[in-house]
Protein backbone atom coordinates (compact mmCIF):
# COMPACT_ATOMS: atom_id res chain seq x y z
CA UNK A 1 0.00 0.00 0.00
CA UNK A 2 1.33 3.27 -0.67
CA UNK A 3 0.25 7.14 -0.46
CA UNK A 4 0.50 8.25 -4.49
CA UNK A 5 1.20 11.49 -5.41
CA UNK A 6 0.28 12.32 -8.86
CA UNK A 7 0.04 15.21 -11.71
CA UNK A 8 -3.18 14.12 -14.05
CA UNK A 9 -3.70 14.90 -17.64
CA UNK A 10 -6.35 17.16 -18.82
CA UNK A 11 -8.80 14.10 -19.39
CA UNK A 12 -7.71 12.80 -16.45
CA UNK A 13 -4.54 10.13 -16.80
CA UNK A 14 -1.98 9.86 -15.30
CA UNK A 15 0.76 11.84 -16.05
CA UNK A 16 3.62 11.73 -13.26
CA UNK A 17 3.86 9.94 -10.19
CA UNK A 18 5.24 9.66 -6.91
CA UNK A 19 4.41 7.00 -4.29
CA UNK A 20 5.28 7.63 -0.85
CA UNK A 21 5.63 4.18 1.35
CA UNK A 22 4.62 3.78 5.15
CA UNK A 23 7.77 4.57 6.58
CA UNK A 24 8.74 7.44 3.94
CA UNK A 25 5.14 8.76 5.03
CA UNK A 26 5.86 8.60 8.76
CA UNK A 27 9.42 10.34 8.50
CA UNK A 28 8.14 13.16 6.46
CA UNK A 29 5.34 13.71 8.55
CA UNK A 30 7.90 13.60 11.37
CA UNK A 31 9.79 15.70 10.38
CA UNK A 32 7.02 18.07 9.31
CA UNK A 33 6.47 18.73 13.00
CA UNK A 34 4.73 21.68 14.23
CA UNK A 35 2.22 21.21 11.24
CA UNK A 36 1.94 25.10 11.19
CA UNK A 37 5.36 25.45 10.03
CA UNK A 38 4.21 22.88 7.47
CA UNK A 39 0.69 23.36 6.34
CA UNK A 40 1.23 21.81 2.85
CA UNK A 41 2.74 19.04 3.98
CA UNK A 42 0.37 18.70 6.95
CA UNK A 43 -2.54 17.67 4.62
CA UNK A 44 -0.50 14.44 4.15
CA UNK A 45 -0.92 13.81 7.45
CA UNK A 46 -3.84 11.02 7.47
CA UNK A 47 -2.26 8.28 5.35
CA UNK A 48 -5.49 7.29 4.28
CA UNK A 49 -6.90 10.37 2.79
CA UNK A 50 -6.74 11.73 -0.38
CA UNK A 51 -5.04 15.67 -0.21
CA UNK A 52 -4.75 17.93 -3.29
CA UNK A 53 -2.52 21.10 -4.27
CA UNK A 54 -3.95 23.33 -7.15
CA UNK A 55 -1.27 24.42 -9.25
CA UNK A 56 -1.44 28.18 -7.61
CA UNK A 57 -0.15 25.62 -4.25
CA UNK A 58 2.72 23.42 -5.22
CA UNK A 59 5.52 26.03 -5.10
CA UNK A 60 4.47 26.38 -1.47
CA UNK A 61 4.61 22.79 -0.89
CA UNK A 62 7.62 22.63 -2.68
CA UNK A 63 9.34 25.19 -0.43
CA UNK A 64 8.09 22.97 2.93
CA UNK A 65 9.75 19.96 0.84
CA UNK A 66 13.22 21.45 0.40
CA UNK A 67 13.00 22.51 4.13
CA UNK A 68 13.01 18.74 4.96
CA UNK A 69 16.89 17.57 5.63
CA UNK A 70 16.43 13.69 6.15
CA UNK A 71 19.23 11.77 4.94
CA UNK A 72 16.75 8.60 4.90
CA UNK A 73 14.66 10.59 2.43
CA UNK A 74 17.08 11.99 0.42
CA UNK A 75 15.17 9.99 -2.57
CA UNK A 76 11.55 10.35 -1.32
CA UNK A 77 12.34 14.35 -1.37
CA UNK A 78 14.40 14.59 -4.24
CA UNK A 79 11.19 12.81 -5.83
CA UNK A 80 8.58 15.32 -4.37
CA UNK A 81 10.51 17.70 -5.87
CA UNK A 82 11.03 16.84 -9.28
CA UNK A 83 7.14 15.80 -9.20
CA UNK A 84 6.35 19.80 -7.84
CA UNK A 85 9.30 21.17 -10.23
CA UNK A 86 7.08 19.02 -13.18
CA UNK A 87 3.53 20.43 -11.97
CA UNK A 88 4.90 23.96 -11.88
CA UNK A 89 6.53 24.09 -15.33
CA UNK A 90 3.40 22.59 -16.34
CA UNK A 91 0.86 24.52 -15.14
CA UNK A 92 -0.46 21.31 -13.20
CA UNK A 93 -2.19 20.48 -9.71
CA UNK A 94 -0.70 17.40 -7.69
CA UNK A 95 -3.46 15.04 -5.90
CA UNK A 96 -2.31 13.10 -2.84
CA UNK A 97 -4.49 9.50 -3.75
CA UNK A 98 -4.67 7.38 -0.74
CA UNK A 99 -4.69 3.64 -2.33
Amino acid sequence: MSLDLAILNDDGTLNQSKSLTVADHQALCEAAKPINKFPFISRLMNYYEDAEYNKSEVSFFRIEIQQIILPELENCIQGLLDLCDFAIANSKGIIAIAD
